[in-house]
């Protein structure tokens, strides 16, 4: 601010030099009443303690040069020649505290547009492992407000993802080498995305307004969620529409499966993801469905 608008900030941030896991510590807005994704005060703290250990500017002085490699990466023409170059920052950024400081600049520039190429190219499964790192282990500390605009414009986004994936019959969590297969059958991804939804419902008219497209999408997607909930007969499903997930038998039932897609959200495994998806398909786009045959699968694999 003193090179570019001429006066120094005095504000507690600026003066404590905090990075983003202080600004979450010192943010009182944490503390809120509100459901947080149903993650843990304690566990999100430990994390941030954990992190303010970490030297964060070690890293930001990189950021240049990541800034660099991730533009040059995002003009190539094709989604596995732009994951190449995303890849690149990506390994650099891992030499320096890897997994301590994951919410810390530079990387999120680089874990981001990673997450969008892999949806550009079809990889709807890794996009997914990528989007839900960021919901779980970036936004909190960014944003620490659970009803922050772009933290719930996340959360609709994880929950056509996982829409994506039921309709498609190609789509699987166990097309990813990288998630074990005892894993990938334990996450439930029709009640997941029914969960999600509601919380999106939840803090909607607060983050965007209640007369809102988002929202009026979310509404139309939990109708479509109810009808094949009452087809699969899911008792959960309709146990979190009629209940609701603010409290109660429902809170419960929705934490259960927030709590598979944060397993899905471990660093480690993120990792491994974007070493192993190397984004040669096709872009592929399309809304909430759930088509009969892919339900009749579904059921036939025990996956509901």
């Amino acid at each position: 601010m003193k090179e570019r608008y001429f006066f120094t900030c005095v504000c507690s941030k600026c003066v404590g030099d905090w990075d983003v896991y202080a600004t979450f510590l010192n943010n009182s807005c944490r503390k809120a009443n509100e459901l947080w994704m149903f993650s843990s005060y304690k566990e999100l703290e430990k994390e941030a303690l954990n992190a303010s250990h970490a030297n964060t500017h070690e890293i930001a002085q990189d950021y240049e040069v990541i800034s660099g490699i991730v533009s040059r990466a995002n003009a190539e023409e094709t989604p596995e020649v732009t994951h190449a170059g995303l890849q690149v920052a990506f390994n650099l950024l891992k030499e320096v505290h890897w997994g301590a400081i994951i919410a810390a600049v530079p990387y999120p520039n680089v874990i981001r547009p990673l997450a969008e190429n892999y949806v550009t190219a079809d990889e709807i499964e890794a996009g997914l492992v990528l989007l839900l790192t960021t919901v779980f282990h970036i936004q909190p500390f960014e944003f620490p407000e659970p009803w922050n605009p772009i933290r719930v414009a996340t959360l609709r986004g994880v929950a056509t993802l996982i829409s994506q994936i039921l309709a498609g019959p190609k789509y699987s969590l166990h097309r990813l080498r990288a998630i074990p297969s005892s894993q990938a059958v334990e996450v439930e991804l029709f009640p997941c995305a029914c969960a999600v939804l509601l919380l999106v419902a939840h803090y909607a008219p607060r983050s965007h307004g209640s007369s809102s497209k988002l929202l009026e999408g979310v509404y139309t997607d939990l109708a479509d969620v109810e009808r094949h909930a009452n087809d699969l007969q899911n008792r959960d499903c309709l146990a979190m529409l009629k209940l609701g997930i603010q409290d109660g038998t429902g809170r419960v039932i929705a934490g259960k499966y927030f709590r598979q897609l944060e397993k899905l959200a471990d660093i480690e495994l993120m990792s491994q993801v974007i070493d192993t998806v190397d984004c040669a398909g096709n872009g592929h786009n399309g809304a909430f469905r759930l088509p009969r045959a892919k339900e009749e699968t579904l059921v036939s694999e025990g996956i509901f």
